[in-house]
């Protein structure tokens, strides 16, 4: 969920729409996706779009190594 959020984000999701989808997954009782998508949306108040997409590239590709 994390690695979602964290694209859709640097894609120009808006923040309220993933705050939405917390509230979702917290009816589901979902709590391993309601902190992905916080985490995702705690980076990106705190970084730029450029070290967004770096970090969504290196995910990826520990993805791929693994």
């Amino acid at each position: 969920f994390y690695l979602m959020a964290l694209t859709d984000l640097a894609n120009g999701s808006p923040i309220d729409e993933l705050e939405k989808a917390i509230h979702y997954y917290e009816v589901l009782e979902d709590y391993e996706a309601c902190a992905g998508i916080q985490r995702a949306i705690d980076e990106v108040k705190n970084d730029t779009l450029t070290t967004i997409k770096k970090k969504i590239d290196e995910i990826r590709q520990d993805k791929r190594n693994s």
